[in-house]
Formats: structure tokens, C-alpha cells, sequence
């Protein structure tokens, strides 16, 4: 840990002044000093740049111990005694302080403070805030770039493959009415002699529906070169934060009112009040993924109904064209769950000590001899100073994070009955 000297020196002059025949001043200077150890040490980390760069957590471990004193201590403050007796030598006494009219006898060297519960409650509760900062962040992804392609992709992969699905039943309604006009009767096995033309007209009426399906299967293709470029790009990034912080009563220091008298007479009401406390500060980014996307493979993008002539035992080829609807549809299902997790996040905590320290002038300034003398031009400065000593520590403790899944609307895939596929195997 490097360690380091906290140090201030103060410093005043008040002042005493008179005016008449017995002319005279009297300077006074009050000079104080504060010393306090505090330290810092932590880790260094070479490669931090690519990490931001990659959305990887680049946080290195920190501590610190910092006593510090804020707020303004110097002011100006004065009042004049005016003679009311002829006897009296002296017209007028003037009394003037200015410098640090708060000073070192008023600073409190305050101890660290440390509460495991109070800290554990503090934690819990932001790291609880985090998550649900998290979520609130996910959900503005609804309309970003990279939702919006995907919606965009999913949907130049569902129409065309909705379209073909139900071309297909087209397609078995219109050989069954053909075979049907053929003769061909369910349950009834035809004649050798009657099955070649059978099958010929099966195989007719396939060519001829798929040529109006290429159209089809071309978007289908455009869709899968689309998902796998989707899937090289750059994720969306957001960042989420949240700070949770707990005030309690000081067990150790209490509230403490007190008259600060000045060498020269010139006072002030002074008011201590001190507090402890934990805070928690989660800062991190949020991140849409598809984990492990199912890509369209080269059995379903190389598919051409033109290679295919069923005959009428096999209306279609029925067992290719479930794994290509269970492709489809488990592509549709996998991108259609992004995940949204976090990217990288860090935990900076403080616990600490505060004093904080308020001055009024007072208007009841210090007459020697009320018979003799009248105060008047009274004034002084207000003061509000902050004493604080605080422990801050930084890592990246993971905290259980969730993964967070959501839908992209308009995936859904009521649409495909792969079971239906299997009542178009023979005519009905």
C-alpha cells in the first residue's frame, strides 16, 4: 500500500484595535496544524485497452484510505465598541478575525468505522438494484439496431418457409383430387398395370408445384446467409448502474453544540453533527446474445424439390422434409430467445465516517463593560465544513447474475405442423 501524509495547517489573525488618545492594536496569530496516514494500493492491468475494447471486464482490485476536510474554514468576522461615557479615553474598539476562523481545535480526527451487517445489508441491496437496472437496460433493446435485424431476419426466414409449408398442402390436395380422378380409392392396393401411371402423375404434379416453390426456397437461403452475417456482428452494448447507500446513528461520536470565543472576544455557535454509513456503487454493461445460434445447414439450403419424384406410396419425401421444418423452426426458436446478460461490471464500495461541522456568528459579541461601552457593526461569515474518513475498495466479485431471456415479437411458429406433414404421405 502507498502511503501518504493528510496534512493542513491553519492559520488567523485577530486583532484588537483602538481609537482615541490611547490608540493601539493588538495582533494575535492562532496557528494550528492536522496530520493524518491514509494509503491506496492496487492492481495494475497492461491489457485493459483490447478488454474495454472487446466488452471484457478490465476492473483491477483497489483500495484506498482517505481522510479529507472540505468545505470553506476562512472568513472574516469583526465588530466595533463605541464609547458611551466622556470619561472614557478610547472613542471606539474595533475586533477583527480573519483567516481560518475554523481551525484545528475544531477538526476531529474521526476513526474508520466498519459494521459487517449494516454492510451486507448495504450490498445485497445494490447489487439487488443492479440486476433490475440490468433488465430496465434490456428492455430498451426492444427497438435497437441489432433487435431490429434480427426481427427483420426471422421474419425473411419465417414467411417464405410459412409459404412453402403450406404450398406443400396445395400440393397434396391437388394429387390426391388427380389420383382420385385416376381411380385410386384409400385402402385399395392398385394394379401392377395402373401403378406406373399412378406414379407418373404423382411425380407430374411434383415438377409442376415446385417450380412455383423456388422462389421460396431462394429466400430461405438469403435468410441463412443473413442469420450467419447477423451473427458476426457487433453486439449491442448498454451501460447499467446502480448506487445504494445507508446512513446510521454514530456509536461512537455523538452531536455536539459548543460557543467558539476567539483570542479577541469575537464568538461563533458552533454544531457538530457525525453519521456513518456504507454505500455501494455497481456499474456494468449489458449485452445481447443468441447463445450457440442454430445455423440453416447445407442439407436444407442445398434442398431442390426437382431431385425429388415421390410416388404415390410416398406423396412427398416425408422424412427429408421433417428435418427441414425442424431446421427451420429450430432456428426461428433459437434466435427468437435472445439472451441478455452482462458483459463485465464492477463493485465499488465506501464505508466511511462524516462529521459535519456548521458556524453561525454570534450576535452577542463580548462587551467588557456594558456601562462603559456599545457594541454595533456587527457581522461574520457562515461556515459549513465537512469532515470525512473513508475506506473505498473496488473488485469485480461476481454476484450470481442472471441470465435474461426475451422474445422478438412476431416468431411465433403455430404456423408449422410438422406432425401434418405425416397424413400427406398417402393419398386420402
Amino acid at each position: 500500500m502507498a502511503n501518504y501524509l493528510y496534512s493542513r495547517n491553519f492559520w488567523r489573525f485577530d486583532t484588537i484595535q483602538t481609537f482615541g488618545p490611547d490608540s493601539s492594536l493588538t495582533n494575535s496569530i492562532d496557528a494550528g496544524s492536522i496530520q493524518i496516514d491514509r494509503g491506496s494500493s492496487g492492481g495494475q492491468n497492461p491489457a485493459w485497452r483490447s478488454q474495454v475494447a472487446n466488452h471484457k471486464n478490465a476492473t483491477t482490485e483497489f483500495s484506498a484510505h482517505r481522510f479529507r476536510v472540505s468545505g470553506s474554514t476562512s472568513g472574516y468576522a469583526s465588530y466595533s465598541l463605541q464609547s458611551i461615557s466622556p470619561a472614557s479615553d478610547s472613542q471606539e474598539i474595533k475586533r477583527v478575525s480573519q483567516g481560518d476562523l475554523i481551525d484545528a481545535s475544531d477538526i476531529t480526527l474521526l476513526d474508520s468505522f466498519s459494521d459487517a451487517s449494516l454492510e451486507s445489508e448495504v450490498t445485497n441491496r445494490a447489487a439487488l438494484g443492479f440486476i433490475l437496472a440490468c433488465k430496465n437496460e434490456l428492455r430498451s433493446f426492444q427497438g435497437g439496431v441489432f433487435l431490429g435485424e434480427l426481427r427483420e431476419t426471422i421474419h425473411m426466414l419465417k414467411n417464405p418457409a410459412r409459404s412453402f409449408r403450406r404450398a406443400l398442402d396445395f400440393y397434396s390436395r391437388d394429387v390426391n383430387r388427380r389420383l382420385k380422378s385416376r381411380g385410386l380409392r384409400r385402402g385399395i392396393r392398385p394394379s401392377p398395370a395402373k401403378i406406373s401411371d399412378l406414379n407418373k402423375v404423382v411425380s407430374d404434379t411434383w415438377l409442376e408445384h415446385s417450380f412455383g416453390w423456388q422462389p421460396f426456397l431462394s429466400d430461405i437461403r438469403s435468410a441463412g446467409a443473413a442469420f450467419v452475417e447477423l451473427a458476426l456482428k457487433p453486439l449491442e452494448i448498454k451501460i447499467a448502474r446502480y448506487r445504494y447507500s445507508k446512513d446510521v446513528t454514530d456509536p461512537v461520536y455523538t452531536e455536539i453544540q459548543y460557543r467558539k470565543i476567539l483570542q479577541n472576544g469575537i464568538a461563533y455557535i458552533v454544531r457538530r453533527v457525525p453519521s456513518v454509513g456504507y454505500s455501494t456503487w455497481y456499474k456494468g454493461a449489458v449485452k445481447v446474445q443468441v447463445n450457440s445460434p442454430l445455423q440453416l445447414g447445407e442439407n436444407v439450403l442445398g434442398f431442390a424439390p426437382s431431385d425429388f419424384f415421390p410416388t404415390i406410396w410416398e406423396l412427398i419425401p416425408y422424412s427429408f422434409l421433417v428435418d427441414y421444418f425442424t431446421n427451420i423452426g429450430q432456428v426461428i426458436e433459437a434466435w427468437s430467445f435472445p439472451m441478455g446478460n452482462i458483459a463485465w461490471h464492477f463493485r465499488t464500495q465506501r464505508r466511511y465516517r462524516k462529521m459535519v461541522l456548521t458556524a453561525e456568528f454570534d450576535m452577542t459579541p463580548y462587551n467588557p463593560n456594558p456601562g462603559l461601552w456599545t457594541w454595533q457593526n456587527a457581522s461574520g461569515s457562515s461556515f459549513k465544513v465537512d469532515m470525512d474518513n473513508t475506506i473505498l475498495s473496488r473488485d469485480a466479485i461476481p454476484i450470481g447474475i442472471p441470465i435474461f431471456q426475451f422474445r422478438v415479437p412476431g416468431s411465433s411458429l403455430k404456423w408449422m405442423n410438422i406432425a401434418a406433414l405425416a397424413h400427406m404421405r398417402f393419398p386420402s
